[in-house]
């Protein structure tokens, strides 16, 4: 028979009553005083107290061996006098050694010094989300979708292993100096393993009211959609700036959970998309078995919305936290005293990743470090199988429409020439590997998407404007065969263009310094037509890493906006344009262009509408999701 469905239903009055909010711990699982500033904790001397709270105090520190910053949870001494809990923290901590993923924060190390115990981590430089949203506002709905899919890719790799979290909310979404999400505070996660030991207080809800799902409002079993709505509401609080549910106390914010009608985002942000309400409203249901089954279907539906317009928020430059004066504020760095402290006894599962990580070099002496430690406390280590080898440049990836798609590596290069007005010099890190597309889209490809452009194999499509560019990634990102590979399609990034188009070459073209008719095609007068000045594809050599026609034939769109000199007082790792703008960046020239317009630092701006004109293509940027 089949399961009847849950039916919406109220907060257990047994539960709410025995709400733990953080903000209103009682006095007695607070810490009892402050460690004093400057003093050490083994190795580690600190330097700031980044926050307070209920389950413990968050400290910057430096580890003066290896001259890193880094955040320090001081976990109160009743914790280390609770066996339960301490069994509780050590077991889920052992459970998040699991994981390692980029988009989750790193834990180094959980120490005990004396009986006390403490949870070394990576500081993040950009604060929160919610420092964002109470500085700023709502990012817009392109970098609101960003984040949200940043954070399911979080979610997914716990999942995977069996992990929910339990306490997603904006507060929780870290940023990057660079504005990229790491999920923190996995202190109230659990496994789903039936088997697994949970020593959570019977009655005791976990969680915050703000963003809680109704299953965990009234005390019910949970499972990895509890997670998915309470990235719900804070993609809702993203779009808008406003929490879903807003009322005088926590229990009426939780029976609106558990029974008011999901609101609708465009009633407080008009500019968001439709798609973004359905996401919404979907990951919102009131019925679990309404939501999507898990944080991938909800990735799929963003990446679909968000297209190639990877918006990043604009975030102040990282400081050095040894910098910090102590007892002022800093929004900037992990989050508040309330984004730190929310965490119950297991933020242990703030798990370790190699990519990202926010590491600033200090010019200090070594500070000779304290007597060791009584113990370090590590998981114990789990077989698991080595990770596949990298591709490396030549590998060629064919995919369902027989799209060719060239390997291009993680790296380096000078961005920009001197001789152009808009184009100063300046290096640029690519911190991800991906693979394009070795030709511009060819009609035939643009017909197995569209089913609606003339079927000329090798000819290119020409008249093609931003969206419809941004449109073809969408469709080929949902394609089954492509969603099976886990491959998501968008438009290169103006970095990811120029350094792809560079391959690693410091010359006016991929080719050398000079550019002729028998490299490229560019310079003709449309005296005979389209196909009288356009060129097939692949009909010019490639460049080193086997990319054709990256100069002439066809203007290439990215996915930037397009803005006169670029931006250098931001980290210059994976750039972005700015936010919004009327024009998007064209590169590579086309075949009525000069040679000069050709070259591989040549910047330029199209209207996004912009369809009259047959001299933009589109090439396209595959990420294969791990």
């Amino acid at each position: 028979m089949a399961k009847e469905p849950q039916k919406p239903g109220k907060p257990s009055v047994q539960a709410t009553a025995e709400f733990v909010d953080p903000s209103r711990a009682p006095t007695a699982m607070r810490p009892h005083r402050d460690v004093p500033l400057g003093s050490m904790l083994g190795k580690y001397r600190l330097t700031a107290v980044l926050g307070r709270g209920g389950m413990g105090n968050v400290y910057a520190a430096t580890d003066p061996l290896i001259q890193r910053q880094v955040a320090i949870k001081v976990l109160p001494p009743e914790m280390g006098r609770d066996s339960a809990a301490l069994q509780r923290f050590l077991a889920e901590a052992q459970a998040a050694g699991k994981l390692n993923h980029p988009n989750v924060v790193t834990v180094h190390e959980v120490v005990e010094f004396d009986g006390t115990y403490a949870i070394v981590m990576e500081l993040v430089a950009g604060g929160s989300v919610a420092d964002y949203l109470k500085r700023k506002g709502a990012p817009g709905w392109r970098a609101a979708t960003r984040i949200a899919g940043e954070a399911c890719r979080a979610l997914a790799a716990a999942h995977d292993h069996g992990l929910i979290h339990r306490d997603i909310k904006p507060a929780n979404l870290l940023l990057t100096a660079q504005g990229h999400v790491k999920v923190a505070d996995f202190g109230l996660a659990r496994t789903e393993a039936p088997d697994a030991v949970h020593k959570t207080q019977a009655g005791t809800l976990l969680g915050t009211p703000a963003f809680m799902s109704p299953e965990q409002c009234r005390g019910d079993t949970l499972d990895r959609r509890t997670d998915i709505y309470s990235l719900g509401c804070t993609y809702f609080a993203m779009l808008t700036g406003k929490n879903p549910f807003e009322a005088g106390s926590s229990m009426q914010v939780m029976f609106a959970h558990c029974s008011a009608p999901i609101p609708n985002p465009r009633d407080l942000a008009g500019e968001s998309p439709e798609a973004a309400v359905r996401i919404v409203t979907r990951a919102m249901a009131k019925n679990p078995q309404d939501r999507y089954d898990n944080a991938r279907e909800m990735l799929a539906d963003l990446r679909a919305l968000l297209g190639g317009e990877e918006a990043m928020i604009q975030l102040p430059p990282p400081r050095d936290a040894a910098a910090i004066v102590p007892g002022r504020r800093r929004r900037w760095m992990i989050a508040g005293a309330t984004a730190l402290a929310a965490a119950v006894v297991a933020a242990a599962i703030f798990l370790s990743w190699g990519g990202w990580r926010h590491k600033t070099a200090e010019q200090a002496a070594v500070i000779p470090a304290a007597p060791v430690a009584a113990a370090v406390i590590a998981a114990p280590a789990v077989a698991t199988p080595p990770p596949a080898p990298e591709p490396q440049v030549g590998t060629i990836l064919v995919n369902s429409i027989h799209m060719k798609l060239a390997f291009i590596p993680a790296g380096t290069f000078v961005m920009g020439d001197a001789s152009l007005p808009d184009a100063p010099p300046h290096p640029v890190t690519i911190s991800h590997s991906f693979y394009m597309s070795i030709y511009v889209a060819t009609q035939a490809q643009w017909h197995l998407v569209f089913g609606n452009a003339p079927h000329r194999e090798d000819w290119p499509v020409s008249r093609c404007a931003w969206e419809g560019a941004n449109r073809f990634c969408q469709l080929l990102s949902i394609m089954p065969q492509e969603q099976a590979a886990r491959r998501i399609y968008r438009l290169p990034t103006e970095a990811e263009w120029e350094y792809a188009c560079r391959a690693g070459t410091t010359t006016r073209y991929c080719y050398g310094d000079t550019l002729t008719s028998s490299m490229a095609n560019f310079g003709k007068t449309p005296e005979s037509g389209v196909l009288g000045v356009l060129s097939p594809v692949g009909s010019y050599p490639a460049n080193p890493w086997d990319l054709y026609d990256m100069h002439g034939n066809l203007w290439q769109w990215c996915s930037d906006y397009y803005a006169p000199g670029y931006d250098t007082s931001q980290p210059a790792v994976d750039p972005r344009g700015p936010a919004e703008g009327k024009t998007h960046v064209v590169r590579g020239g086309c075949w009525a262009s000069p040679p000069e317009q050709c070259a591989s630092a040549y910047r330029n701006g199209k209207p996004q509408d912009l369809v009259t004109a047959s001299q933009i293509g589109v090439r396209v940027v595959c990420i294969v999701e791990k």
